[in-house]
């Protein structure tokens, strides 16, 4: 090391990387770094060099699972409300402090084999969903 230099860099513990890996969807990397007692680009260089998705436990937000399913936020926002695709309202907040929406996949999954109907002039773009609409939708006929 150069003359000088000083680094209060340290290595990650066990512990702190399953609890990064457990709490990744759920939490902004603000809070992540504060009940880590790292800066948040700590967090964030830790997450980039070893290839962490930015969603984990399967669950998505509105702009994800849009994507996946080939279909606005708004219209997932009007099938929140009617109570066929269940949400729950994350921790954190997103710009303008408004709290993000967050989905299980497993209630993804339950909402497409239910209301497979609505998908069938417009495929969702994810594969795996794309095909249990599929197979809803022949096993109906």
């Amino acid at each position: 090391m150069p003359k000088g230099y000083y680094s209060n860099r340290r290595n990650w513990t066990e512990k702190e990387i399953e609890f990064l890996h457990e709490k990744a969807g759920r939490y902004s990397i603000s809070e992540l770094a504060k009940k880590l007692g790292r800066s948040e680009n700590a967090v964030k260089l830790y997450r980039t060099r070893h290839k962490m998705p930015k969603v984990w436990d399967n669950v998505y937000t509105y702009t994800l699972l849009a994507q996946e399913l080939n279909r606005t936020r708004k219209v997932l926002r009007k099938w929140v409300e009617r109570g066929w695709l269940k949400g729950k309202r994350s921790t954190y907040a997103f710009t303008y402090g408004k709290r993000a929406m967050l989905f299980k996949y497993n209630d993804i999954i339950e909402f497409l084999k239910r209301y497979y109907h609505l998908f069938i002039d417009k495929p969702p773009a994810n594969r795996y969903f794309y095909n249990i609409v599929k197979e809803q939708s022949s096993a109906a006929r």
